[in-house]
């Protein structure tokens, strides 16, 4: 029973108050929902008083409320039990992920790129290559399954030495060791042609294309060096993957030249590939605000729209249709089976990248930032660099402790607070809580619909 008084601002229920980096709220029309950002539990309030207690936390301020001191303990008490669980993370740092970085050259000039490409037109030897193959097997834990990623700038510029590093590596990991082999390739696709398709149904590649749309979108950012938009080549070439049956799946890059986010997606899915995106990086090597950085108003407008393209899956979902974002189904899926994790990549651990000049990287965005090489393929790897600039476990970065989606980001990218001085870069941090806020709301939607026996 409620007392008649409203509970004192020194009283001392107020323990029980959560911060505002304990939890998260999630409104769709019908209801609020309550995400706890330790126990990634996920629920809906269906006590007036409770939300009451909410608005408290959020407000810290009684005004306009009347819950008494015993509800506030009450429920303070509800939702502090939920244990704060500190995964144990002890970095992996056997390499079994080798990103490649054949080529700093490349036939396109996007606007946004982090790639050098504009001085850099060198590329890695096959020497290079091979020894920096040669390492990964020879890691001292047993693995039984390894990868490489070829990347550049556009590693398609040097087809012959794909191919004759590709033959190597499985050369000396199939049939030499009798283990498993994967080769992916990051490519703008514009150099596909019946020699790179060839050596992809016979290696079994997974190719990834940058493409970031339709027409207008794609050729606002993505042209070749004379200026000209690269959409139509792109088109014509995933085409050639998909009639040829090579695995493919889609990258796109939103820069804040895009507009109306449901349409883009539409593009996507029609495509019927699997497909994932990312929001443009700043870089320090070159100024290219204009064409990577999100105003205030952008932002907001990104938040908005965010939410109708939630509204557009759930309805397809609902429908039981296909949904090829593939980060849509794992991202609800880490809600729903309240996945632990402790860092947000490989970077550093598992994986290493390789530049043109054979130097090792925890990943390929930090190939600008020299500070951050971790040694060469003919040396050693220094091990406290690599500690250093590896993918670092969230409990280990001070100021993700006040952020509510702590555990679902799990600090973002590590480049973004190297080029920030060791702080968490602004933009970044606001495109991660835009996104899982809006996936907590796709969650609630479909928790609404009865329809979440999807496999995730």
């Amino acid at each position: 029973m409620r007392n008649s008084g409203l509970i004192s601002e020194t009283s001392s229920a107020t323990k029980y108050l959560l911060n505002e980096a304990d939890f998260e709220t999630v409104r769709t029309s019908n209801n609020t929902y309550l995400f706890m950002a330790d126990s990634l539990r996920f629920f809906r309030i269906t006590n007036p008083e409770m939300e009451e207690y909410i608005k408290y936390c959020t407000a810290k301020s009684r005004n306009g409320l009347s819950l008494s001191d015993e509800e506030i303990i009450r429920f303070g008490t509800y939702l502090k039990q939920d244990e704060k669980q500190e995964p144990v993370s002890a970095p992996v740092l056997d390499c079994n992920f080798l990103i490649l970085n054949i080529t700093g050259g490349c036939n396109l000039a996007c606007k946004y790129c982090f790639a050098e490409t504009a001085g850099n037109k060198k590329s890695i030897s096959l020497k290079t290559a091979q020894k920096a193959i040669d390492n990964m097997l020879s890691g001292k834990n047993e693995i039984n399954e390894y990868s490489i990623y070829y990347f550049g700038g556009e590693p398609l510029l040097q087809k012959e030495l794909v191919r004759q590093i590709t033959e190597y590596a499985y050369r000396e990991i199939t049939i030499k060791r009798n283990k498993t082999i994967h080769f992916l390739i990051n490519t703008n696709a514009t150099l596909i042609n019946g020699e790179a398709i060839e050596l992809f149904r016979q290696y079994g590649f997974k190719v990834t294309v940058s493409v970031d749309g339709p027409r207008e979108i794609h050729d606002a950012n993505r042209i070749y060096h004379n200026g000209t938009g690269s959409y139509e080549k792109v088109e014509e070439k995933i085409n050639l993957l998909k009639e040829n049956h090579i695995a493919t799946n889609l990258r796109a890059t939103f820069s804040p030249k895009i507009k109306n986010l449901v349409s883009v997606f539409d593009f996507f899915e029609k495509w019927q590939l699997p497909y994932v995106y990312s929001f443009t990086l700043t870089s320090d090597y070159k100024t290219n605000d204009a064409d990577t950085y999100f105003d205030e108003r952008q932002l907001k407008e990104i938040n908005r729209e965010l939410q109708t393209v939630m509204d557009y899956f759930v309805t397809k979902m609902i429908n039981r249709e296909v949904v090829f974002y593939t980060g849509l189904y794992q991202k609800i899926g880490i809600l729903i089976n309240k996945v632990r994790r402790t860092y947000s990549c490989e970077a550093g651990r598992r994986s290493l990248t390789v530049d043109e000049n054979g130097n090792y990287f925890a990943c390929q965005n930090m190939i600008p930032y020299k500070q951050t090489n971790l040694g060469n393929v003919n040396n050693r790897i220094n091990d406290l660099k690599r500690r250093k600039f590896m993918s670092k476990d969230i409990a280990s970065i001070p100021q993700c402790r006040s952020c509510s989606i702590r555990n679902l980001c799990l600090g973002g990218c590590e480049v973004g607070r190297i080029r920030s001085g060791n702080l968490p870069d602004e933009q970044m941090c606001c495109f991660l809580k835009m996104e899982w806020k809006n996936i907590m709301y796709a969650y609630a939607r479909l928790m609404e619909s009865g329809k979440l026996n999807y496999h995730y």
